[in-house]
């Protein structure tokens, strides 16, 4: 047995085990941080329009002091340096292709071309290059995923400044950024969950915000749209006159 103890191992395999431990490190912390939304959330269930305002006010205080918990994981989360290998899917591709041709080129397999073996060798060859790519695309992702760092480092302010849904005005700047969505998010949670009226008219709502978003309507404006949705669905139902009466 090579290694005796931890140390020794680690010795030899200390980039790939600090990585390890760094991408387990960052799946842990995105678990949590649904976690503290579902949390929200369950709470938000728990405030009726029927019961008194001192017990829906400790449901809607745990669903703030949540959100004090949300931010600095959300801005640490995303200070981690984690490569995002959707952004640099293209990149990797090009490489693993380079690879293959350098490694097995297509010129070896075409002197077979019009010979009575054409047919098994270039399904033989075709299954060489399959085999080489599945090695090169793993062997590849890692190698780039090993660049996370900044794990001891000090935290961005993401919570405030990131885009949220990569919605940009024409200035660059983002249309709404992820404080104002989770913001609106809060508030959404905070209001009435379990009545059955509050239910209904929260669908409304929902459905209002949901069309106007399609539309291509900002959130703010769609906030405001799946409101006057859900306002006119109770005047109908009440035949509140515009008076109020």
């Amino acid at each position: 047995m090579k290694y005796q103890t931890f140390e020794e191992l680690y010795t030899d395999n200390r980039v790939l085990i600090d990585f390890e431990f760094k991408r387990r490190l960052y799946e842990v912390l995105e678990k949590l941080l649904s976690k503290i939304d579902y949390f929200q959330n369950e709470e938000h269930k728990e405030i009726d329009g029927f019961q008194c305002s001192a017990v829906n006010d400790v449901y809607r205080g745990n669903i703030e002091n949540l959100e004090k918990f949300y931010k600095p994981l959300y801005n640490y989360i995303k200070t981690i340096s984690m490569p995002l290998m959707e952004k640099h899917e293209t990149y990797l591709q090009e490489l693993k292709h380079k690879f293959i041709d350098i490694l097995l080129p297509d010129s070896d397999i075409e002197k077979y071309r019009g010979t009575r073996n054409w047919a098994t060798e270039y399904h033989r060859y075709r299954h060489k290059q399959m085999a080489l790519a599945e090695l090169l695309e793993g062997f590849l992702h890692y190698a780039y995923i090993l660049g996370a760092s900044n794990v001891d480092g000090e935290s961005e302010n993401h919570y405030e400044n990131d885009a949220y849904g990569y919605s940009f005005n024409e200035d660059g700047t983002p249309k709404t950024t992820y404080a104002e969505h989770r913001r609106n998010h809060v508030r959404e949670m905070e209001s009435y969950g379990r009545m059955s009226w509050g239910n209904l008219v929260s669908s409304i709502y929902d459905m209002g915000c949901r069309s106007a978003l399609e539309r291509g309507v900002s959130y703010p404006e769609a906030a405001d749209y799946g409101m006057q949705e859900a306002s006119n669905f109770v005047k109908e139902i009440f035949k509140v006159d515009k008076d109020g009466k």
